[in-house]
């Protein structure tokens, strides 16, 4: 028996450019409201969980959150972690929060850990996690600088301190989906739309 009725309206709760347009250009129909959750509490109340676990973590309580306001609609969350060496990095909020990641991520490997939840009525029914591995290319300072230059204030906010549609040639190796990367596992996301029929 079906959690939701079919053709339950769709709603994206995240305000990321992104998303919207990957779940746009798949041609899905749906309408967005921001989670109206303290990202930074949660992580501190539930600092027990690995950088891969926060990631699934979040995109549920996104999902939740906004599911609970509107009980009737298919609600998804998503959310992503940057482990690079163990370490969590989180978005860059200034020009300067640019300049240090970089410096600290160039020449090393990241792992993007991209998670996306489906919620109904307040509840989770369905989960999926993406790993990624991006290896940044090794840059001097003058490199560094040029890309602080040039895309420094495009990034700030964006994971990595990178748009991966924009900065390919920032990495010399890849391992992971395009989509995933954006922000959204999308065969599997489109598949579980189609499975369930919210969408044709």
């Amino acid at each position: 028996m079906k959690s939701y009725p079919h053709n339950s309206q769709l709603i994206l709760a995240s305000q990321s450019y992104a998303r919207q347009q990957l779940l746009k250009e798949a041609g899905v129909v749906f309408t967005t409201c921001v989670a109206d959750i303290d990202e930074k509490k949660l992580r501190t109340a539930h600092s027990e969980l690995s950088i891969k676990e926060t990631a699934l973590f979040l995109a549920c309580e996104k999902a939740c959150n906004v599911s609970t306001k509107y009980p009737h609609f298919l609600v998804i969350g998503a959310d992503q972690t940057l482990d690079c060496e163990g370490i969590l990095f989180k978005k860059p909020e200034t020009l300067e929060d640019v300049k240090r990641d970089i410096a600290r991520l160039q020449g090393k490997e990241q792992i993007l850990y991209t998670a996306v939840a489906a919620a109904y009525n307040g509840s989770i029914f369905w989960k999926c996690e993406k790993e990624s591995h991006l290896w940044m290319k090794k840059m001097d300072l003058v490199e560094q600088g040029t890309y602080i230059h040039e895309k420094g204030k495009d990034v700030i906010g964006c994971l990595g301190c990178f748009q991966i549609e924009k900065s390919l040639d920032l990495f010399s190796r890849i391992v992971g989906e395009i989509a995933a990367i954006q922000g959204l596992p999308m065969k599997e996301l489109i598949a579980f739309l189609k499975n369930e029929n919210v969408i044709i």
